[in-house]
């Protein structure tokens, strides 16, 4: 099969970049990795060669998450006969490509269909889904390193293979599958990844707090007083042109003429004043009243202590 494999693919590694402003150091790595694909394919697909390749190109992806890296490891995995490690890791980089390398999808996917062609009758398709969707997948099969998210298929050898979920905010899960290559029929693994919950003696520890991002209530509060602040002035404003106006009525001719503009301004400014006043203070009471219907959350740490996930702790 490797031999296969190396007459007909035309192999091309691509070192392209996911954005305008690539890791300076991601990149390097890469071009070392693509120099030992391309001697580790010269020297007859080379296996020492061939790993190394591999190492660097998940080194450049854990700098920069480009899915280029990844894909080019696939290849790899495809030249020393690694073809279910080299299907995952193909079928996940390509749901990225399309939108960060259009002009080498078709190239990828060209080394994904022969892999799929080849792996019938040396390892049974398995549909992995989760519930909730999303989670990332862990496979005894692969390394650590090359997680899969679900929904999506791997293919397996035969033997006994663990899978393993994980979703923030949720309970791990694990199902083991056995696959026996006698029986080719596509099998099917679903997880079911629990809410975390609370216990009642730990909600009486965790400190409560808003959700990240919500300032309604600070800005209510701004909203409020600085409504009460433009009406006060606008309170004084009206004052003044009040007396302005009576002064304006003894007036005539052209001391009239030149007193009216200023009572024309400060009757604008009070206006606005009151206009301006009003509508901050009817917004910062709907933040207010809006923050005040909010629900509440704590901070905890997930099953398992790392991660810090949000829990919702509405009775």
């Amino acid at each position: 099969m490797r031999a296969a494999i190396g007459v007909v693919v035309a192999l091309v590694w691509w070192t392209g970049v996911a954005s305008a402003d690539p890791v300076d150091d991601a990149k390097a790595i890469a071009a070392q990795a693509k120099q030992a694909a391309i001697d580790g394919n010269a020297a007859g697909n080379d296996r020492g060669k061939l790993e190394e390749a591999i190492a660097l190109y998940k080194q450049a992806y854990g700098v920069d998450p480009n899915p280029l890296y990844r894909c080019n490891a696939g290849v790899a995995y495809m030249l020393i006969d690694e073809l279910p490690r080299a299907h995952a890791l193909l079928t996940q980089c390509l749901q990225r490509l399309s939108a960060v390398q259009p002009t080498a999808v078709a190239q990828f996917r060209t080394h994904l269909d022969q892999i799929e062609l080849a792996l019938p009758g040396r390892a049974v398709p398995v549909d992995v889904v989760s519930d909730p969707a999303g989670a990332t997948l862990t496979v005894s099969a692969f390394a650590e390193d090359e997680p899969v998210v679900a929904p999506t298929v791997v293919w397996l050898p035969a033997g006994t293979h663990t899978i393993r979920g994980v979703l923030a905010g949720h309970e791990d899960a694990s199902s083991s599958i056995t696959i026996d290559l006698a029986d080719p029929a596509k099998q099917r693994v679903r997880l079911e990844l629990a809410a975390v919950v609370i216990a009642p003696e730990v909600r009486d520890r965790v400190v409560v707090q808003d959700p990240p991002g919500n300032g309604k209530r600070t800005a209510g509060w701004i909203s409020v007083i600085g409504g009460a602040v433009l009406l006060a002035g606008g309170g004084a404003m009206h004052a003044i042109t009040s007396r302005t106006r009576e002064d304006l009525a003894g007036l005539s001719g052209d001391a009239y003429d030149d007193e009216l503009p200023t009572f024309q301004t400060q009757r604008a400014v009070t206006l606005g004043l009151y206009g301006v006043g009003a509508a901050a203070a009817i917004t910062g009471a709907v933040l207010l009243y809006l923050s005040s219907h909010q629900e509440r959350v704590a901070i905890t740490p997930a099953d398992g202590g790392g991660a810090m996930v949000w829990i919702d702790l509405t009775p």
